[in-house]
């Protein structure tokens, strides 16, 4: 039995795909992977859950990091000695890549989970930062001189990817395209239910991480002219007084939102800095305005 963790709507819909194209075949063992301080991937999971033959769900920090270690070094060692396939996307994990290392051998199947692969600065690329005041942290350091993300690359077979034309964690030779459909997800019923008349959409983002992260000037004037300036606004769900969004938005990444609507006619796209408008990078259909850049929201002036 494969045993594929998913922590996401993102990964969710790559794992669909994933099982549409046989790379993941049911009964499967699903792995549902969450946080306290992330949304619950459980509404998202429907239909993985359908075709799983075992579940088991993981709760950080709830469950602690000895044992969601633990956990994971018996579920490596027991597909080791059966040939069973370990899917995942996040690579930085510290209890998942100490578990790979205690395994000799294991090799292990990726997919995306967002900008994180693809940019360089990001913690799937780049040494972690770890307290080397701790002992935890003297420990990490020790076993994992490059950062924990840099060892569970080089123990990836396969990575799937949704971005197979950009680069990626792994060499071009082990990633293999995932195409997806994003408009299909959409059911008929909630198509019924989406505004009509749509040719500028914003894509949210968590504005006090894109402060830290980017250093840009997002203030909550700015913020308030770009919710303006678009037809519709999808807030991330992390974002703390996110706007009420009807429930059909919720089901879907924005991926299909912005599939559905460029099929309608051409459309703006501002985010920032959002893995979703990654597949639609060479779409004619689609103008992408990145507000994480500087100088932030300018390219909504007069608009």
């Amino acid at each position: 039995m494969q045993h594929v963790i998913v922590r996401t709507k993102l990964q969710a819909s790559i794992v669909e795909r994933l099982v549409e194209d046989q790379v993941v075949r049911p009964p499967f063992h699903l792995i549902q992977a969450s946080h306290a301080s992330e949304p619950d991937p459980t509404p998202h999971l429907g239909k993985l859950l359908r075709l799983a033959g075992r579940v088991t769900v993981i709760r950080r920090p709830h469950h602690g990091f000895v044992r969601v270690f633990l956990y994971f070094l018996g579920l490596l060692i027991r597909s080791r000695i059966d040939g069973s396939d370990v899917f995942l996307a996040n690579v930085n994990w510290y209890h998942f890549g100490l578990a790979l290392r205690l395994v000799p051998g294991k090799r292990i199947r990726t997919f995306d989970d967002g900008t994180a692969n693809v940019q360089p600065r990001s913690a799937f690329y780049t040494d972690d930062v770890v307290d080397l005041s701790s002992i935890r942290g003297h420990v990490a350091r020790r076993l994992f001189p490059g950062g924990v993300a840099r060892f569970t690359r080089s123990r990836i077979e396969r990575h799937y990817s949704i971005y197979p034309d950009m680069e990626n964690i792994v060499d071009a030779q082990r990633i293999v395209p995932v195409r997806i459909d994003w408009k299909s997800m959409l059911s008929a019923e909630d198509v019924t239910r989406l505004p009509r008349q749509v040719s500028r959409i914003l894509i949210g983002t968590v504005y006090q991480e894109a402060l830290k992260i980017w250093g840009i000037d997002v203030d909550d004037a700015r913020i308030a002219k770009a919710i303006a300036w678009a037809d519709l606004y999808l807030p991330h769900p992390r974002q703390p007084g996110s706007h009420a969004v009807d429930e059909c938005l919720k089901k879907y990444p924005a991926e299909a939102l912005i599939s559905f609507y460029a099929s309608r006619g051409p459309i703006q796209v501002a985010h920032f800095n959002s893995s979703a408008v990654l597949p639609f990078a060479n779409d004619p259909r689609i103008q992408l305005i990145d507000l994480s850049r500087d100088p932030p929201l300018a390219m909504l002036s007069g608009q």
